[in-house]
């Protein structure tokens, strides 16, 4: 090494120190994301006192903008134009996500005298809501306001006209890579035989979604201790690059 090569080779050695506490830093920067998806369908529920039910599947929302990503959803929202034609609400509507075919079977208007929480349950999902709208006397037939959300970093609960439970409630990473699933299931297992009866439908069903997208690209973040270390180092870079140029002079 020539006494001139030895002031960029101080230089290169300094750098090369430098270099791993910028790497370091880099971790994966997480970002919130809010979507609605408006369905077309129409559900009808009505209960039954002999036995067979009538209930909806919705079609299902497919959405490829999440594709390649991980996300997680924090939070869940629907709501919805009932109309009623008998005077009483008390049914369960589930939201099923999964990063593929739910396999449901879709129909807004289906009969069945089978356990209807395992007809509307799909046998693989990633994130589940499951809630019961209870029991309310609306006094009236006509329309009214249907509404409910589920907070799963919260665990908090809400439904109109009337809040029952939250039997399932699961949401787990989706990673999709040929679209984003979402269906809408409601049915009643009501079995009253005296009036108010359970007999209504459900229109113009909105699902917004809001969570975090967990696989962002990376950004650079340098830890404080790291800034301390570089100041240090950028010091002995100046002093060797003055000591050197001495030198080499």
């Amino acid at each position: 090494m020539t006494r001139a090569d030895r002031p960029r080779f101080l230089y290169l050695a300094v750098f090369s120190l430098i270099l791993p506490i910028f790497s370091a830093g880099v971790t994966r920067a997480a970002s919130t994301f809010s979507v609605t998806y408006d369905l077309p369908d129409t559900l009808t529920i009505i209960g039954s006192s002999t036995g067979t039910f009538t209930f909806g599947v919705s079609g299902p929302v497919i959405d490829h903008q999440f594709d390649g990503e991980v996300i997680h959803v924090d939070r869940i929202s629907v709501t919805a134009a009932g109309n009623a034609v008998g005077e009483r609400v008390n049914f369960d509507w589930n939201t099923w996500i999964n990063n593929g075919p739910l396999s449901l079977t879709v129909g807004g208007s289906q009969t069945s005298s089978d356990d209807l929480n395992a007809i509307t349950t799909p046998s693989s999902y990633s994130t589940g809501l499951h809630i019961t709208d209870g029991n309310t006397v609306l006094g009236s037939t006509g329309p009214f306001a249907l509404s409910m959300s589920y907070n799963f970093l919260t665990a908090s609960a809400t439904a109109t006209p009337g809040f029952g439970s939250v039997p399932l409630a699961v949401s787990n990473h989706i990673a999709p890579n040929d679209g984003l699933y979402l269906e809408v299931a409601a049915w009643s297992g009501d079995i009253s035989a005296s009036a108010p009866t359970v007999d209504f439908t459900m229109s113009s069903i909105s699902v917004t979604l809001d969570g975090t997208i967990i696989g962002q690209p990376e950004s650079v973040s340098v830890p404080t201790l790291s800034r301390t270390f570089l100041v240090v180092l950028t010091l002995l870079l100046a002093a060797a690059g003055i000591l050197a140029c001495r030198k080499a002079c």
